[in-house]
């Protein structure tokens, strides 16, 4: 019952948050699912390490649909960053290795900060295009 309602949270979250606060929703799950991979790794739990590993490659799909393409050289950045980390991720599940996922982590979490950082500072506006969010 507790994740029934958890999970009802987390929707009325999405529909009602601002698109930069969704691309925060964004990154959190997956560094949350990033973590639960090292976690399954170094518990030796290849069922844990495979389902976290599959949810961060589908939240970067996710932030990879949710770039601007008008954003010009930031958009091709972002694109070729998040196209880079999907791949390393796809690596570690084939590979069964942790290096490649804890690189990604290395990778967002300055990203993540930074985002926070512009999102706060950023004057309220109407949201476009806004990401659909992956459940962590």
């Amino acid at each position: 019952m507790q994740s029934a309602a958890h999970g009802a949270y987390k929707r009325v979250q999405a529909e009602t948050s601002s698109s930069e606060d969704l691309i925060t929703l964004l990154y959190d799950a997956l560094l949350k699912n990033l973590q639960r991979a090292e976690t399954g790794f170094h518990e030796e739990d290849a069922e844990r390490v495979n389902a976290a590993l599959v949810r961060s490659q589908e939240i970067l799909l996710e932030l990879l649909s949710s770039v601007n393409p008008e954003a010009g050289e930031l958009s091709d950045l972002f694109t070729g960053l998040y196209g880079y980390m999907y791949q390393r991720l796809v690596a570690a599940n084939v590979d069964k290795e942790i290096a490649p996922a804890q690189e990604v982590r290395h990778l967002i979490e300055p990203i993540r900060d930074a985002w926070l950082q512009a999102a706060a500072s950023a004057p309220t506006r109407p949201s476009v295009g806004r990401p659909h969010v992956v459940q962590g």
